[in-house]
């Protein structure tokens, strides 16, 4: 569900930033996603659309009840954070 979505993926964003803190900290380069300039609507658009949703699409073909379990709650998500990157 959307809601349970939308914490995980505030807190994971929270998580990466400390890692870039932690790297800006020792002189090294922030790694991609990890800024605290990271926009959490476009870090959940590219996440869902190059690595969950293509990993469910697959597994839905040995797994046919995700189409109906999973693959529609995706479809939601990235249809949110789509029009939120839009506003």
């Amino acid at each position: 569900p959307l809601q349970q979505a939308t914490k995980w993926a505030e807190l994971v964003l929270e998580e990466f930033s400390a890692q870039g803190d932690r790297e800006a900290a020792e002189g090294l380069a922030v790694s991609p996603n990890c800024g605290r300039d990271t926009d959490l609507a476009s870090s959940q658009i590219g996440f869902i659309s190059y690595v969950v949703l293509p990993f469910f699409t697959l597994t839905a073909e040995l797994l046919p009840e995700l189409r109906q379990q999973v693959l529609p709650h995706l479809h939601g998500n990235l249809k949110h954070w789509k029009a939120i990157q839009a506003t």
